[in-house]
């Protein structure tokens, strides 16, 4: 009995206040409002007159971006080499599928694509399905909510604010601000992080 009494304890004093939250993708319906805003990107470029198409340059960019931001969270390339390869590798595959020639596809050009991207993306209002009544659901409950997010200061806060989700968070921790990407252990044992549940 004395065992199952100290169990019972242990549990009792386990009980979670703040509970850490992924963004993208589990809140923010990153795929669905990156299909909209990559659209958009493409009609205000007229890329439609140097590609293939539409879905063949997302189809590209999608498995470019997938390929990019995994190795940007496992720490094998940093923030600028993704801004600009999740732009080079599609747009120069799309024009050279055409016969055209992608010299002019260089990093500066990549970075004014990319910032018209997040411009555009960080706009759309769309989240994934029952992600604010989870939200109101733990905020009733009385937990401390907070983001843990890989991705860019000059995104995320505007993503939050157009999601109509920024009201719900106490901290929004981004890898730029911990010094590490999450899964790193290093993020997870950042003083920003630490300091959310003293």
């Amino acid at each position: 009995m004395r065992i199952k009494c100290e169990c019972i304890k242990t549990f009792q004093a386990m009980i979670y206040k703040d509970l850490f939250i992924d963004f993208d993708d589990t809140l923010y319906d990153t795929h669905g409002n990156s299909m909209i805003a990559l659209k958009k990107l493409f009609d205000e470029r007229h890329w439609k007159k140097i590609m293939p198409s539409y879905e063949a340059f997302r189809d590209a960019y999608f498995a470019t971006n997938v390929d990019v931001w995994a190795k940007y969270a496992h720490g094998e390339i940093d923030r600028d080499t993704l801004i600009v390869e999740r732009y080079r590798r599609p747009v120069t595959e799309m024009v050279k599928a055409c016969g055209g020639d992608a010299s002019w596809v260089t990093s500066k050009w990549c970075v004014a694509a990319s910032g018209r991207y997040g411009d555009i993306i960080s706009q759309e209002p769309g989240t994934v399905p029952g992600a604010k009544e989870l939200l109101n659901y733990l905020r009733g409950k009385g937990y401390r909510l907070h983001i843990c997010s890989n991705g860019f200061h000059e995104v995320q806060f505007r993503k939050l604010k157009s999601a109509g989700l920024e009201g719900y968070f106490s901290t929004v921790i981004l890898s730029e601000d911990a010094g590490a990407n999450k899964p790193r252990k290093e993020f997870f044992d950042c003083k920003r992080l630490r300091n959310c549940v003293l």
